[in-house]
């Protein structure tokens, strides 16, 4: 069985960041997608199978908490919540609303890699014994 190259989205309006972000997640062989508002993350939110969701907390037209509490009414899919540094009960929120994990800019990149690694390592190994369990 051919496994499929694991996607990440990454909702962030700041193209410099994107570009920054998906090069470093391309070269580790993920498949990224990008959504530059919160619509369009929901939008592929729903069309593509996403493994990782990097989600900006300001987002044009629906926020990243409002997308966060909508994808956390139907999955579990390992999410990183990302924003300006200081704002302490954004990351509470987020937190409790379902981000598995919350960083502030600057980003360090290696860090970031490392976090959504471990969720998915930790994802993928609750999955196959889900997999296996149903068998």
């Amino acid at each position: 069985m051919v496994s499929r190259q694991q996607r990440v989205l990454i909702a962030e309006p700041n193209p410099a960041l994107f570009v920054l972000l998906s090069r470093r997640l391309e070269a580790q062989g993920f498949r990224v997608l990008r959504a530059t508002d919160g619509l369009q993350a929901l939008t592929i939110w729903e069309q593509e199978s996403i493994d990782l969701l990097i989600l900006a907390l300001r987002l044009p037209h629906v926020d990243g908490m409002e997308v966060c509490r909508q994808i956390r009414q139907c999955s579990m899919v390992p999410l990183i919540m990302i924003a300006d540094a200081g704002a302490t009960t954004n990351k509470i929120a987020a937190l409790r609303l379902g981000a598995d994990d919350y960083l502030t800019t600057p980003l360090d990149e290696e860090e970031l890699l490392a976090r959504g690694e471990t969720l998915l390592r930790r994802t993928g190994n609750y999955q196959r014994r889900v997999e296996a369990e149903v068998l």
